[in-house]
């Protein structure tokens, strides 16, 4: 048996054998916190433990503590309304959700203004919208104004 200190608000031990599962340290911390297993992330020097790994995988000794970390909960992924604002300053709500991609939402667009996804200059979050990536990668949430310009060839 080894003592296993895990770092939280405050140092948590627990005697714990080498072979043990660290599924099962995961299962101590979440009978004396409350926290679900789910929502918990445990570190040794900055790298996560995985729960299927034996404790002794990691080499634990006297001197190590486990770091306890709260994973952040997912927003929802339910359809959130957007504004979007053209180049004239003309308004059109949009629907999106954040797991939708990129292009997804152009096509979105081109349905409300016309204009074709290969001409959009879409900025959101001052951020111009890339082909490729979620909406989740540009924080949407409801509300979210998304500004059109033109994509113009120069010459």
């Amino acid at each position: 048996m080894a003592t296993v200190l895990v770092s939280w608000i405050n140092t948590l031990s627990f005697l714990m054998n080498p072979e043990d599962r660290v599924r099962k340290l995961n299962e101590h911390i979440r009978s004396l916190t409350k926290i679900p297993v789910i929502d918990q992330e445990l570190l040794l020097n900055e790298k996560p433990l995985k729960q299927q790994k034996k404790l002794s995988d990691y080499g634990l000794d006297k001197s190590n503590t486990i770091h306890l970390v709260l994973r952040v909960a997912q927003m929802s992924d339910a359809e959130v309304s957007l504004n979007l604002v053209d180049v004239e300053g003309n308004h059109h709500p949009l629907k999106a959700k954040r797991s939708n991609s990129v292009k997804q939402v152009r096509k979105r667009v081109q349905q409300h203004t016309g204009v074709k996804p290969s001409h959009q200059v879409i900025v959101c979050n001052g951020k111009k919208l890339e082909n490729g990536k979620t909406m989740a990668e540009y924080g949407i949430k409801n509300g979210t104004m998304l500004f059109m310009t033109f994509f113009c060839k120069a010459g």
